[in-house]
């Protein structure tokens, strides 16, 4: 069971890339997002579905004593970026910019989003700061856009 948790939470291994496995382990949704396009209620199931995997593989890897593969956990930025993106109109260059500016919040953490791994614990922590991550991107879009949620 550890074996499939460790997959899901380093999202098929990228998260063991020795070369930016944060950006890596996010290509797949851009392309997901560039070639399907789904609603946003898609997009909402997707960041539900995300979020309580994300955060349950975070806990059992924990509670099984697992600590030298949580650094590799990487299903977080999927979830800040699935969040950037919701009610934005996902065409090419609006995902492109989504995907770059979220990469930027999560590396260098603006406040409040470096704040989150202090005001929450564990798993919850590690989803919290790419969740408040996603949503500065979002408002950035949202505005950029026309806020047309």
């Amino acid at each position: 069971m550890n074996r499939l948790v460790i997959y899901i939470a380093t999202m098929g291994h990228m998260g063991y890339s020795p070369l930016a496995p944060a950006t890596l382990s996010t290509l797949p949704w851009l392309v997901f997002l560039m070639l399907f396009r789904p609603s946003w209620q898609i997009i909402i199931v997707l960041i539900i579905a995300v979020f309580l995997i994300g955060t349950a593989a975070f806990y059992r890897l924990r509670r099984s004593g697992d600590t030298k593969n949580s650094g590799h956990i990487v299903i977080d930025k999927a979830l800040g970026f699935l969040i950037s993106i919701l009610f934005i109109e996902p065409g090419f260059v609006i995902l492109c910019i989504a995907f770059v500016l979220i990469r930027a919040f999560e590396i260098l953490k603006p406040p409040p989003v470096n704040y989150a791994k202090r005001w929450f614990k564990e798993g919850f922590a590690f989803m919290f700061d790419d969740v408040m991550a996603g949503l500065y991107v979002n408002v950035i879009l949202q505005i950029a856009t026309g806020m047309r949620f």
